[in-house]
């Protein structure tokens, strides 16, 4: 499920690249994922702003994916 939300946020990321503004948000939204992926840390605030930003297929599969101790 995190790898899913990983390549959709990079799917996302690519699309709002055509916008300036939304990349404002995006990338150290992306950053802060990748983060918190590898450090399994609690990304839960993180998956709530993505749904308003947009992304809500990777938000869900962030908040769906859990918190601490599901790496894969």
């Amino acid at each position: 499920m995190r790898k899913a939300a990983w390549i959709l946020w990079i799917i996302t990321t690519v699309y709002l690249g055509l916008f300036i503004i939304p990349l404002i948000w995006t990338i150290p939204m992306l950053k802060a994922y990748k983060r918190a992926i590898y450090d399994n840390k609690s990304h839960v605030k993180l998956a709530v702003w993505s749904l308003f930003v947009g992304n809500f297929i990777s938000g869900i599969l962030m908040l769906i994916s859990g918190n601490k101790g599901d790496s894969k």
